[in-house]
């Protein structure tokens, strides 16, 4: 698996299913309303990446097998903080790739990536329900840090 800059032309896709994804992800868990869900989402994703494939410690990547691309992943490095690391926004296999391991091989290529930058953690946020995401990164040795609860009233 390589890490190969996102093409202009993925990064178009990446962020129309991306801004979705979020919001449809955000209805689900119960955070958002879905009437001001694709709105909020669209807020976010423009803070987080107000110039897009050149904004600055944020690295978008295709994932790629054999040169085929299989997904796309999202990484954000904190290289000046107490402890160098890097946090994933997003990581999304393609659906005719579904379970093949490339979600594996995607986070162990991005240990690797790290490693050479001396990044020293990665971090990322799995939405609960999200139960194969989790089983992958409880396999890679990734322990919960933090718990978000809340209660309907």
């Amino acid at each position: 698996m390589k890490l190969v800059p996102m093409s202009k032309s993925r990064y178009a896709a990446f962020k129309r299913d991306a801004i979705s994804g979020y919001a449809r992800a955000k209805v689900e868990a119960g955070v958002w309303d879905e009437l001001e869900a694709m709105a909020l989402a669209q807020r976010d994703h423009d803070q987080l990446l107000p110039d897009g494939l050149k904004t600055s410690d944020h690295y978008l990547f295709e994932l790629v097998v054999d040169s085929d691309s299989v997904g796309v992943l999202w990484v954000y490095t904190q290289p000046d903080s107490v402890m160098p690391g890097a946090y994933v926004y997003d990581i999304e296999i393609d659906a005719e790739y579904y379970r093949m391991g490339y979600g594996r091989r995607a986070m162990l290529a991005l240990e690797d990536w790290c490693a050479e930058r001396k990044l020293r953690r990665i971090e990322l946020n799995v939405f609960a329900a999200n139960r194969p995401a989790i089983r992958l990164y409880e396999g890679l040795d990734y322990r919960a840090t933090n718990f978000n609860m809340q209660k309907y009233l």
